[in-house]
Order: C-alpha cells, then sequence, then structure tokens
C-alpha cells in the first residue's frame, strides 16, 4: 500500500459530545487537544438531529441523556442508521457491569467510568484516533476493489446479452439481475450452424471476481464448442475437463442445464448437471426435466443427453437458485417446491412474461422479497407458426427439379425470394447428383420448416459420398473448375451448413422472410 494511503487524513477530527451536565462536556473538552473540534448537545435525540446533518468521527456521551439514554442512541447509530466508522464513547456512573455489556454488545468502542482523570480520556480518544486511522485505510482499501470490481462488472456484461434476444422462429425472454458487481450467473440463447437453437443456464457457486472469472471460462467453452457445431455431451464433457484442471483442488463447481432445440422435428435435447429442474410446456401439460449428472468440477463425468417432444408453440423455462433461495419469513426459504409451484402457473399463460413470475415471488411473503443471490431465467418459446415437411425422391436431374418446384411453391414465400431460394436448392440437389452419388444413383431428401413471414429452412440430405466443405464459400480462382455452385448457394441464403450425420450428408440452408416487393417495408423476423 503506498505511504500515503497510511497517513491519516489532515481534517481535524470531529467530535459530538452529548451530555446535560455542563461540568462533565468542560471536563472532556479540557482533555482534548487542537486536533479535536467539538459540537456540544444537551438531550439524546438532538443529537441524533444533529448527527444524521453531519458527519462525526467520534461522539462522546453520557449514560443518561434527557428524552433518551446511551442505549438507545448507540442502537439507532449501530442499527438504523448502520454506521460501522463512528467511534462511540460512553461514560458512566453508575451503570452495572450488566448494563456496559449491553452497550457494548450494541455497537459501542469503549466505556469509561467517573470520576475520570484527564489522561485517560486523552489515552481513550488516542484509540479513538488509531481507530479512525485503520476505517479510513479500509475504506481507501475497499475503494480500489470496488474500482477493480466495476471493471471486472464492465467486462462481464459484455459477456451476456445485453438486450433482446434475436433468434427467428423463437420468442426469447430473459431476466438476469445480479447480487452484486459480478456474477456468477451464464445464460445465453444461441442459433446452430444446423439451424437448431441451443439454449444454456449456468451458476457458478460463490459471488465476486472468482465466480466471475469462471463464468467466463464456461461461456468459452459452450460458444467456442458451438461454433464447432459440438454436440452439448462434448460440450459439458469439455467444460468438466477444464474446470478440474484449473479449478479442480478448490471448492468452485457449476451446474448448468444445456439444451438443444430442433423445430424441424419438434424435439429437445438436454443435459442437466446438477442445475434447478427446467420446465418444459407442450400444450397444456408442464414437464419437469431434474438433473441427469452432479455438477461439474469435482470429478470425471460421462453425459448421455435425453430427449422430449417440442412440438410448435412448446416452451423451455430455466433459471438459478437466487430466484427460491430467499426467505419469505426468518428462518424459512421460498424452496423449490413452492417456486416450482408458481413457475408452473406462469408459463402455462398464453403468454409468458417473466415480470409476472416476479410480481408472484413479491406477492408469497409479507414482505417483499430479499434477494441475497445472483437472479437469472430464460424463458424460450418456438413459434406456434412453425410448419414442416419432407418431400423425397430419386437423385435424378428431372425428378430433384420437380421435388424442388413442390417444395418451393409449397412455403408461399414472395416470388423474388422463391426464385433465389429456387436457384439455389436446385444447385444444392444439383450437386449431389453428380458429385455424391454419380453413376451409382441414391435418393435425396429435402426436408423443409418455415415460420411464415420470419424464415425458411430447406435441408438436403443425401446417403452418397462425404462432402469436404471450403474454409470460406467464395468465389473461386479463374483456373479451378469448381466450387462456383457452392458461392452461388452462399450468397443467395442467408445462412449455409454442411454436416455429415449418422451416414447422411446433410446441407442445411436458411433464409430470412423478404418483402413483396422492393417498394414494401422489409418486415423484421418475428422474436
Amino acid at each position: 500500500m503506498a505511504q500515503q494511503d497510511l497517513e491519516l487524513s489532515q481534517d481535524p477530527i470531529r467530535v459530538l459530545l452529548v451530555d446535560p451536565d455542563p461540568v462533565l462536556r468542560r471536563l472532556v473538552r479540557h482533555a482534548l487537544d487542537e486536533r479535536f473540534v467539538v459540537e456540544e448537545q444537551t438531550d439524546g435525540f438532538d443529537a441524533l438531529d444533529v448527527y444524521l446533518e453531519q458527519r462525526f468521527d467520534v461522539v462522546v456521551m453520557g449514560e443518561r441523556l434527557g428524552s433518551c439514554d446511551a442505549q438507545r442512541v448507540v442502537d439507532y447509530i449501530r442499527g438504523q442508521a448502520n454506521d460501522s466508522r463512528t467511534f462511540l464513547l460512553v461514560l458512566l456512573w453508575d451503570l452495572s457491569p450488566s448494563g456496559e455489556f449491553a452497550l457494548l454488545h450494541a455497537g459501542a468502542n469503549d466505556c469509561l467510568r467517573m470520576p475520570f482523570h484527564r489522561e485517560i480520556v486523552r489515552s481513550r480518544m488516542e484509540v479513538a484516533l488509531r481507530h479512525i486511522r485503520m476505517t479510513q485505510q479500509l475504506e481507501q482499501a475497499y475503494m480500489r476493489i470496488e474500482t477493480q470490481m466495476r471493471t471486472v462488472a464492465a467486462l462481464q456484461k459484455k459477456l451476456v446479452p445485453a438486450s433482446g434476444l434475436d433468434v427467428p422462429g423463437f420468442r426469447v425472454r430473459h431476466l438476469y439481475e445480479p447480487s452484486g458487481l459480478a456474477s456468477g450467473d451464464y445464460y445465453d440463447c444461441l442459433t446452430l450452424p444446423s439451424g437448431e437453437v441451443r439454449v444454456v443456464v449456468a451458476d457458478v457457486s460463490g459471488h465476486g471476481a472468482r465466480a466471475a472469472f469462471v463464468m467466463a471460462m464456461v461461456r468459452t467453452v459452450v460458444r467456442a464448442g458451438t461454433a464447432r457445431g459440438a454436440s452439448i455431451e462434448r460440450i459439458l464433457a469439455a467444460t468438466n475437463t477444464q474446470l478440474l484442471e484449473t479449478v479442480g483442488d478448490e471448492p468452485d463447481f457449476v451446474t448448468i442445464f444445456l439444451a438443444d432445440i430442433n423445430p424441424t422435428q419438434g424435439q429437445l435435447r438436454y443435459l442437466n448437471a446438477g442445475h434447478c429442474p427446467g420446465l418444459v410446456r407442450v400444450g397444456d401439460q408442464v414437464l419437469h426435466l431434474p438433473a441427469l449428472t452432479p455438477m461439474l468440477g469435482f470429478f470425471p463425468l460421462e453425459f448421455c443427453a435425453k430427449e422430449c417432444s417440442f412440438p410448435p408453440g412448446s416452451g423451455l423455462f430455466l433459471y438459478t437458485d437466487g430466484l427460491y433461495e430467499w426467505e419469505i419469513e426468518p428462518g424459512q426459504q421460498l424452496g423449490i417446491d413452492r417456486f416450482l409451484e408458481l413457475a408452473t402457473a406462469v408459463v402455462q399463460e398464453p403468454m409468458v412474461y417473466l415480470d409476472a413470475l416476479m410480481r408472484r415471488l413479491e406477492e408469497t411473503g409479507e414482505m417483499p422479497p430479499v434477494f441475497t443471490d445472483d437472479l437469472t431465467a430464460l424463458w424460450v418459446e418456438s413459434d406456434a407458426a412453425w410448419q414442416a415437411f419432407t418431400l423425397r425422391t430419386m437423385a435424378t436431374p428431372r425428378q430433384v427439379r420437380e421435388l424442388v418446384r413442390h417444395a418451393v411453391h409449397g412455403v408461399g414465400m414472395p416470388p423474388e425470394m422463391a426464385a433465389a431460394v429456387e436457384l439455389a436448392l436446385v444447385e444444392a440437389c444439383a450437386n449431389v447428383v453428380r458429385h455424391a452419388y454419380g453413376d451409382a444413383g441414391g435418393e435425396v431428401e429435402v426436408r423443409v420448416a418455415v415460420v411464415p413471414g420470419a424464415l425458411v429452412r430447406f435441408q438436403v440430405v443425401d446417403w452418397g459420398r462425404s462432402f469436404d466443405p471450403p474454409e470460406r464459400w467464395g468465389l473461386p480462382e479463374e483456373n479451378v473448375t469448381s466450387g462456383r455452385g457452392l458461392f452461388l448457394i452462399h450468397t443467395l441464403m442467408d445462412q449455409v451448413h454442411y454436416g455429415r450425420l449418422e451416414g447422411a450428408n446433410v446441407l442445411t440452408l436458411e433464409k430470412r422472410w423478404e418483402a413483396v416487393d422492393a417498394g414494401t417495408e422489409r418486415r423484421p423476423p418475428r422474436n
């Protein structure tokens, strides 16, 4: 710590002296030197009024203060005013030892029995000076720590979605309220290259900078794995390994709920590692998705995802334990069971709003809840307008052209959008005919999923030779004879992704809805 931080402030020490006896006040004044500036009061309540208007370093008071006593003054300063900085010295005449103990227990720094020698008062005030010096040093250290924590908090805010999440074909709402400057909660909603939606909510043990660091590490693993198209099993395995290698000898742990939603197939795959039960609304039913494994960060684990139905209009609700680990009355927490009852009622509403859940929590107890932990909640609902169908035919030029025509016209897109999509699909199917099968022949399948007015997604599937996609979908060099079709597909569509899944080549093409013509305002995707 720098030397200037250790030095006592050169400002005078402000003393509030309270007692109805003028002789006692004069004796105390004579014991103080020029370092002290004294203001006198004769009544306890009047002294508290002055205390609230000004800042004092030391309060010296007798045990009887007119309209109140020293005990009430100490209780107010330490309790209601929550002031631990001011040094409190009580002068006693005949108070019993139990009364003296009560004052010290309430927060008085020192008690001095009378009559007293002037040097005794001076020595007690030197104790007060050392207390003030230590308090100043602690305040300076706290200010430095707070500055650093604000820097951590500012960086962390960039790691969680700052505003509404725009996921085509889904309605996403979130709640995020850190209990302090930095948080150990993490939530995200990501679109996979295949068109699926990945949802994650995680909770790191503890609070502050350490929890924020671990949270950032978890986010990095999740996002990096998602960008590579890794499964949720691989992502949790990588997260657990990273935690074991980094903080394995420490008490840190992470609970996490990770899920992939496939709107085309109407399915949800999930893993819950020691986290709160997720809630899935399917029709008028609400299912609980409990933990499948322990939390991460303690020992090696194996992961096996589970699946459940998730048709159009279904919703997934995830949250952290801060929403139910708070006291509805002294010594009694709300608890997970009562919280699940409230949350179930909310997610069964036609329109789910997280502020409605917070209102129900506020109405649960006699007093508004005092949350001591980070609060995070995420609601992801698939649009009820999702439509899906599948077409399949032999991979011949004539038959795939006919299949593409049916697929495009079955969606009902605006003419210009339909023309662009049809051209991209024809090129994709032609590549299947020429390269995946060649002379051997085979079948091609086109899976169509659409939210009218929002987006359309096509998946071209074949069971021929695998394809090694280029690192970049740019225009090939002039002397290269292949690759122009891929560039054309990528230019015409908003998202293009290739993957090899269960022995099949799957090319996913996605396009946002377009205006009917150039003079019509472009409609944004629905949330």
